[in-house]
């Protein structure tokens, strides 16, 4: 895991939420290099756990009727539109930048498959 430069007052929120990493993270990563799967508590209580999901699993959480598909949805909705990629695109750090800790990393999302599979077969959720 990610050694952060407060290691002994470090919360895993944080990490998570800033991308942390540490003087050694040029050699083993960051933590999204290192994060398989998380269970964590949205802004209505329920609790959700994000993974990898492949393009089907990723339509269907669009389609809940609760917190975390109003979530999915969303963003589908925003990476879906070209605008929006072109912006992410040129307005992002320089990707040969390896410890570009912007927290989100929202530009990692538009290499992921199912984002690329949506934009293929041009499915938009109105």
């Amino acid at each position: 895991m990610s050694e952060t430069s407060t290691a002994n007052r470090a919360m895993i929120g944080g990490m998570v939420g800033n991308n942390s990493c540490g003087t050694n993270s040029i050699v083993y990563g960051t933590t999204r290099h290192h994060v398989l799967e998380l269970t964590g508590f949205l802004s209505d209580g329920s609790e959700v756990v994000f993974n990898d999901l492949t393009a089907t699993e990723f339509i269907n959480k669009t389609e809940q009727k609760n917190t975390e598909g109003i979530i999915y949805k969303f963003l589908q909705e925003e990476l879906s539109n070209s605008e929006t990629q072109k912006e992410i695109l040129e307005q992002f750090p320089n990707q040969k930048i390896h410890r570009r800790n912007t927290g989100y990393a929202i530009d990692e999302l538009l290499h992921q498959h199912h984002l690329k599979l949506m934009e293929n077969h041009l499915i938009y959720l109105n």
